[in-house]
C-alpha cells in the first residue's frame, strides 16, 4: 500500500501545550499525529517512516545552533530526507531566525510563532497538513487496540456475547467472537452494541460488512458503524480512544528503539 492510499504520519516532537491540545483535534480531523518525546529516537522512527512530517518546538531541550545542526542533519541525511519539516516557536520572533530556517535551511512546512491563539495555530496546522496531503486517500485514522483490554458485546436472540477488538476506526472496526460457535452471516445488522475502550462505553448500531475466515476457526469480522445515528459524544470518545491507541503505540516503538 503506498503513501497515497495510506496518508502520511505526523509527528510533534517536544510539543508546548498549547500544540498538544490542538493534536487531538487534528487526529479527529483523521490525521495520523504522534507525540514524540526524545529527539535522538526521533531520527530512528524518521528514518522507519520515510516521508513523515515532522513539526519541532525549537524552544525545548536544545540551544538555537544545536536545532539548526539538528534540522539541517535531518534533511541532509538520506535515511531520513524524506521528510518534511515545520516548527514552532514561542520565544523567538526575530526575523533573522525565520529566514534561516524557511530559506537556508529549507523546512518545508512553516516557522509558526504560537503566540497566536489556539484556534489561529490550529487554522494553520490543519492548512499546513492539507497542502502537503498528510490525509492521502485515506478517509479514516485506524488505531490498533489491545484486544485483552478492549471489548464489545452485543445480544443476539436474547443471549449476549462478548468480543474482542483488533482495529478501530470512527468508521467500524475488526473483531472476532469469544465463542466460536456464534456464526453471523455478512449483512447482518446488530443494534445497540456496547464498545468497552478502556472503560469507556459507547452504545452504537453497525453492519457486518465482511468475515474473514480463520484458520484457528474464530473469523474476524469487519463491522461497520451506522455513521447516521452516531452521536457527537460517542464520536468525541472514540476519537479519544483512537489518540491514546496512537500515542501508546509509538511509545512502545521508542521504548523499543531504547533498548537497542
Amino acid at each position: 500500500m503506498n503513501e497515497a492510499d495510506v496518508g502520511k504520519k505526523v509527528f510533534f516532537l517536544y510539543p508546548p501545550t498549547i500544540i498538544r491540545e490542538i493534536i487531538e483535534e487534528v487526529v479527529r480531523e483523521e490525521y495520523e499525529a504522534y507525540i514524540l518525546e526524545n529527539h535522538l529516537l526521533a531520527l530512528k522512527i524518521l528514518a522507519k517512516y520515510k516521508n513523515s512530517i515532522l513539526f519541532i518546538n525549537i524552544d525545548e531541550i536544545l540551544k538555537d545552533e544545536e536545532w539548526q545542526t539538528y534540522v539541517s542533519s535531518l534533511l541532509s541525511d538520506p535515511e531520513t530526507a524524506g521528510t518534511k519539516v515545520g516548527i514552532f516557536t514561542y520565544f523567538k520572533q526575530d526575523k533573522e531566525m525565520m529566514e534561516k530556517y524557511l530559506i537556508t535551511i529549507g523546512v518545508q512546512c512553516g516557522f509558526v510563532h504560537i503566540k497566536m491563539s489556539p484556534a489561529e495555530c490550529r487554522q494553520i496546522l490543519l492548512k499546513t497538513l492539507a497542502a502537503n496531503e498528510a490525509r492521502g486517500r485515506r478517509r479514516f485514522v485506524r488505531a490498533l487496540c489491545n484486544e485483552k483490554l478492549d471489548l464489545f458485546n452485543i445480544i443476539w436472540k436474547e443471549d449476549r456475547f462478548q468480543g474482542s477488538i483488533i482495529d478501530l476506526s470512527i468508521a467500524g472496526m475488526a473483531c472476532y467472537f469469544h465463542d466460536k460457535q456464534l456464526r453471523l452471516p455478512e449483512g447482518t445488522t446488530i443494534n445497540n452494541m456496547q464498545l468497552v475502550l478502556r472503560g469507556a462505553s459507547c452504545i452504537l448500531d453497525g453492519k457486518i460488512m465482511k468475515i474473514i475466515p480463520q484458520p484457528n476457526g474464530r473469523n474476524i469480522y469487519i463491522i461497520m458503524f451506522n455513521s447516521r445515528n452516531l452521536k457527537p459524544i460517542i464520536e468525541k470518545k472514540i476519537h479519544s480512544f483512537i489518540f491514546r491507541c496512537l500515542q501508546e503505540t509509538i511509545k512502545t516503538e521508542m521504548d523499543s528503539l531504547d533498548h537497542r
